[in-house]
């Protein structure tokens, strides 16, 4: 029972935002941050299909229900329970890997592009329906985008971490965790800490066990929460098997990353082995990142799936263009992602001395080949983002002009090494 499970780990926290309950109910180590509750969703690139997945001790826990719940609105702070049938199946180890197909298609998500699912567990000590405790897990999301033409793209949900948990000690470049963990060899990772979302990018030959040596100078602060994640990469995120393939870059699918350095694209093509040309599919997209995507022989329809970040993102941004996305999956508005004045964002009378924001105009109308410019305006009463040559002046700081998994130009007019999203 969990009241017997929990006296032996009165003094366990990891730290790694799984309650005591949650772990019980999956069976993971309350001790370690390495040892993450197993819920994620995952799709079928083909179909779009996608699946919630949790794995379990099998038959679960006899005083511990546990249910799906879900909403379609990052924003919302309702959860709407789904009532759906697993599929059960034993992993021969003492766990069972329990599926819910087709979580997606839930009335809930209907029109929605967009959705958000976490694992709910209930204990019922006495088993008399009433639960006396609950936890949840950390929200998984999907995401559908339908690329047309030229279309941005950015990818605001992580993999899973391979720990959460505190630092325990950090000398220069290098930090210690409380457990040993293993870093995939073929996917660079990063370090990412909850309480500022700076992230740290990690040399993983020169790392092992619980020692991790970051790349650069700096590391987190002993006692900080951070999560371990490795990065996506291009294949991982555009699988080559969605897209057309051609002869060269003039006539294939293309992928494009903006160098802010160089203020030029470098393009990658699909040729007959994957994406080619200026970088190839094992490229890394950073968090935060953005793409713009040539689909020239129809639509290709993505559906992503991954953790939702629960703490702050940073981006730090250079004077001048940089192709960026969000690190949250919702829909933006320049307020909403904090371009004001008190940011650090200048406001000008005119575009040429303020803080400027361009839109691919494709992301609004299917074939369209421009940029929707907006500056962040001075005026008498504060300051306000307007399109230029607006004659109307008509104020856009509000309006939800970026979708989910989006990116967009951003242009200050200054360095803006602190900036995080609110």
């Amino acid at each position: 029972t969990f009241a017997s499970w929990s006296q032996a780990q009165s003094d366990a926290e990891d730290h790694d935002q799984a309650d005591l309950l949650l772990e019980y109910a999956m069976g993971t180590d309350p001790n370690s941050g390495a040892s993450q509750p197993v819920f994620k969703l995952t799709t079928d690139a083909a179909t779009g299909r996608v699946d919630a997945v949790l794995v379990r001790p099998t038959g679960g826990r006899s005083d511990v229900r546990y249910l799906l719940s879900a909403k379609a609105d990052a924003r919302s702070t309702t959860w709407t329970r789904l009532n759906l049938t697993p599929v059960i199946s034993q992993n021969n180890n003492g766990t069972e890997t329990v599926r819910y197909a087709d979580v997606a298609s839930a009335n809930l998500f209907a029109a929605s592009n967009v959705g958000f699912v976490r694992l709910e567990t209930l204990l019922d000590s006495n088993l008399d329906g009433n639960a006396e405790a609950s936890a949840s897990s950390v929200p998984q999301a999907w995401m559908r985008r339908a690329i047309t033409q030229r279309m941005t793209f950015s990818m605001p949900l992580l993999k899973d971490a391979l720990f959460t948990g505190k630092v325990s000690t950090a000398e220069g470049n290098v930090i210690s965790l409380p457990v040993t963990i293993s870093l995939p060899a073929e996917t660079a990772c990063y370090v990412e800490t909850h309480s500022t979302g700076e992230r740290f990018e990690i040399d993983t030959a020169a790392s092992s066990g619980h020692r991790l040596t970051l790349k650069g100078s700096r590391a987190p602060a002993v006692g900080s929460v951070v999560s371990v994640r490795a990065h996506w990469t291009v294949s991982e995120l555009l699988p080559a098997d969605l897209f057309s393939s051609g002869a060269s870059a003039e006539d294939a699918d293309r992928v494009m990353a903006f160098d802010a350095t160089a203020n030029a694209f470098r393009t990658a093509w699909l040729g007959s082995a994957g994406w080619t040309g200026d970088f190839s599919g094992s490229r890394i997209l950073s968090p935060g990142e953005g793409l713009l995507l040539h689909a020239r022989s129809g639509t290709v329809t993505l559906t992503l799936t991954g953790a939702v970040r629960t703490h702050r993102f940073s981006q730090p941004l250079k004077a001048g263009a940089q192709l960026v996305g969000s690190g949250f999956a919702m829909d933006h508005s320049p307020h909403s992602l904090g371009l004001t004045s008190s940011n650090g964002f200048t406001a000008g009378s005119s575009a040429t001395d303020a803080a400027r924001l361009r839109l691919w105009e494709g992301d609004f109308t299917e074939g369209a080949s421009s940029y929707r410019q907006l500056f962040h305006q001075q005026q008498a009463d504060g300051s306000a983002w307007i399109i230029e040559d607006d004659a109307t002046q008509l104020d856009q700081t509000r309006a939800l002009l970026i979708q989910p998994g989006q990116a967009y130009f951003l242009l200050p007019t200054q360095d803006q090494s602190s900036y995080s999203e609110p």
